[in-house]
């Protein structure tokens, strides 16, 4: 009698202790969900809402090319000097990372937002708050690399974090993934920290897919380089003014009088395909980005956003 009374006891008490269980996941979720929002100061940045192009012919030209574009003047909305460029990686349609250019010795913030652009909250790599980004790329809404550039002299320092921003880690490995322009020379971009020399002299954007680095030269070229072939070849794509891709798939945002705005196309070194256009303002710094499916475009202070590979946007 005694042993079955306790085990009619336990039996009684297992559905209360299930609900216990169920309850305790949910407080569980609902506090690491609320301990991101309290990190990041939610809601506190607020941007204001996120193209068609005939294929270009190949471009022949037997000049120097870095005579040429050191000719050309700056593209629109960038100011010159800069030493840090405006910076956005996207992991999905609702998830992206992203840091203003400006100076070295400035306070730099890394923004993230969870919520397809509708807000941004921002963290910090450095504990003194100062020092710029110079390259980001991100895993999920937890987890982000950056190489930050600090004082003057844009001293880099490759980090990492795993908890949303809360907390930094120093770490050298980060150096392998990393491609960015030289802050103190746009001539040159480092990728996985060796130098290359690049095919103008001011270059303004580098993004890396696929083992192929691309860089926008200050005319508004579009250029692309592989470790293997250790050459420049300049693609198709004229008036260039962002450009970003994913898995071997490049997208690049181009000024053209068929758009109000900027119109996107996709492109490797054959080719030139018109995708849709973008009403961004007139003459504001761009990037874009590029996760799966998923584009991102951040222009001056638009966030626009396509689930079907700039087609179409939200």
């Amino acid at each position: 009698m005694n042993s079955r009374g306790r085990t009619t006891g336990l039996a009684g008490r297992g559905p209360s202790r299930k609900v216990m269980i169920i309850a305790g996941l949910v407080v569980f979720a609902a506090i690491d969900v609320a301990l991101v929002m309290l990190a990041f100061g939610w809601g506190r940045v607020e941007p204001q809402a996120a193209t068609s192009m005939s294929p270009a012919e190949t471009v022949e030209d037997d000049s120097d090319p870095r005579e040429t574009e050191a000719a050309s003047s700056p593209p629109a909305g960038v100011d010159a000097p800069r030493t840090a460029p405006r910076l956005l990686s996207a992991t999905s349609d609702t998830v992206a990372w992203r840091s203003e250019g400006g100076t070295c010795d400035e306070r730099g913030a890394l923004e993230l937002t969870v919520d397809g652009g509708e807000t941004w909250g921002a963290a910090y790599p450095a504990t003194d708050g100062l020092g710029r980004p110079l390259w980001i790329s991100a895993a999920d809404y937890t987890a982000v690399q950056s190489t930050v550039g600090f004082e003057e002299t844009c001293e880099p320092r490759d980090v990492r974090t795993f908890d949303s921003g809360a907390s930094w880690t120093q770490d050298d490995q980060v150096v392998a993934n990393s491609v960015l322009l030289d802050p103190l020379d746009p001539s040159q971009v480092v990728w996985g920290g060796d130098v290359v020399e690049g095919p103008c002299e001011d270059m303004h954007q580098v993004a890396v897919s696929g083992g192929v680095a691309g860089v926008i030269c200050g005319g508004g070229s579009l250029w692309s380089y592989t470790s293997e072939s250790a050459e420049w070849i300049r693609t198709g794509v004229q008036n260039a003014v962002a450009l970003g891709g994913s898995d071997g798939r490049w997208i690049a945002a181009v000024e053209s009088n068929d758009c109000e705005g900027v119109s996107l196309v996709e492109f490797d070194l054959a080719s030139v395909e018109s995708l849709a256009c973008a009403p961004t303002e007139p003459e504001v710094e761009t990037v874009l980005d590029v996760s799966g499916n998923a584009l991102w475009l951040w222009a001056g202070d638009q966030v626009m956003i396509s689930t079907d590979l700039g087609r179409s946007f939200n």
